[in-house]
């Protein structure tokens, strides 16, 4: 699985450096509170994003029913979901070009 070209330096620095791309990532979503409130439909949602490259690089995230978006340590945490693989799969499954049943399948998605 390839993620289309034009994304290929994400997928670089996510092999490279995580923090890099994941930081203001989080920071851009930050911006995005009501959109993200409505998307969530005031329901939290915990997840957990291991990004399996030349070093595992885990990040959980908390998205709270009113939008902040916060990275939180492992004690307690128990993730509604889990996003895990190679960087390539996982732009592709954020991007849409994987698409949910395939993720599944191949357990990127949990």
């Amino acid at each position: 699985m390839q993620p289309v070209p034009d994304v290929r330096h994400v997928v670089n620095e996510l092999e490279r450096a995580p923090d890099a791309v994941i930081l203001p990532f989080l920071a851009r979503l930050r911006t995005r509170r009501q959109e993200l409130a409505h998307a969530l439909q005031g329901r939290p949602l915990r997840a957990e994003v291991v990004f399996d490259a030349e070093r595992r690089s885990v990040y959980r995230l908390v998205f709270t029913p009113t939008g902040d978006v916060m990275l939180t340590g492992s004690h307690g945490f128990d993730p509604h979901l889990t996003l895990e693989g190679e960087p390539a799969h996982l732009v592709g499954v954020v991007l849409g070009t994987v698409d949910t049943f395939t993720a599944v399948y191949e357990r990127v998605l949990t």
